[in-house]
């Protein structure tokens, strides 16, 4: 049942953390009012800049927080009916 708490503890950590490094693409370049800033007559210096983790890297710890969510809940709750029928 510890085990299981733990896992549960773990996932709610993933849930939290993982959201937070999800990849993405920002765009740079821009002033202070959201205008991008040109450079002499031929345009302008924003462009985009991947952010965040790679797409590969982010599924698989989706998928693993929700491992430790499915298994960590299975455990506590095995653990919890053992307790009861004693």
């Amino acid at each position: 049942m510890t085990v299981g708490a733990c896992l549960l503890i773990a996932s709610v950590a993933g849930f939290i953390i993982v959201p937070e490094h999800a990849p993405g693409l920002e765009q740079v370049g821009r002033d202070q009012f959201g205008n991008c800033q040109p450079i002499g007559e031929t345009g302008n210096t924003c462009h985009w800049v991947a952010t965040g983790i790679s797409h590969t890297l982010y599924d698989a710890l989706r998928i693993t927080t929700w491992g430790l969510a499915i298994v960590g809940f299975l455990l506590t709750a095995i653990g919890v009916i053992g307790f009861a029928c004693r």
